[in-house]
């Protein structure tokens, strides 16, 4: 019985972390759900921290990343045929080994520095792809707001990766508050 419950568990995580790709997905153009990025990486979050067996909870994040990845530059990349069509996976494969020990690092603090760490990785990976010439500002997590004038004021002040940051804020009060 606690064998089936682990499996399930793994499949509701995959599952979760599948959702939250396909959300970033839809948030971006060519399809312009512009809200689901304030959400859409809180299914991620959850499978991450209280669905997936402890030793596979960075598993979610990588699939929410390679199919977001794989939905958002594989139709610019695939008919190519270059190297950039393993992007996603390679994506995916750092995300993998990135979050290996943020739930366990969050079990250990009590979720006190979940929002802060979360948000301000998010932002240095950002940073971090600015000076990685394959990689620069593609899917940067704020694009999906650029018809959104109104909303993206804070980028004149913060930039992009401070705007991206907001962003991640949102997405991970929300999950914390499911969390808790």
């Amino acid at each position: 019985m606690k064998k089936n419950k682990k499996f399930l568990d793994f499949l509701l995580g995959i599952a979760l972390g599948a959702v939250s790709g396909f959300a970033f997905i839809l948030a971006f153009p060519p399809f312009e759900i512009w809200p689901l990025i304030f959400i859409g990486w809180v299914p991620v979050l959850i499978a991450q921290q209280r669905i997936m067996p402890a030793k596979f909870s960075s598993l979610p994040t990588a699939v929410a990343i390679g199919i977001w990845l794989e939905g958002y530059m594989g139709p610019i990349f695939n008919p190519t045929g270059t190297y950039m069509i393993y992007l996603p996976l390679v994506a995916a494969m750092f995300a993998l080994i990135f979050d290996l020990g943020k739930r366990k690092f969050n079990q250990r603090t009590g979720y006190r520095w979940f929002v802060l760490e979360g948000t301000l990785s998010w932002g240095a990976i950002e940073m971090v792809r600015l000076f990685i010439p394959i990689a620069g500002t593609w899917g940067f997590i704020a694009y999906p707001l650029y018809r959104q004038v109104w909303f993206i004021q804070p980028v004149s002040i913060f930039g992009i990766i401070g705007q991206g940051m907001l962003i991640m804020s949102v997405n991970y009060i929300l999950a914390l508050g499911i969390i808790n």
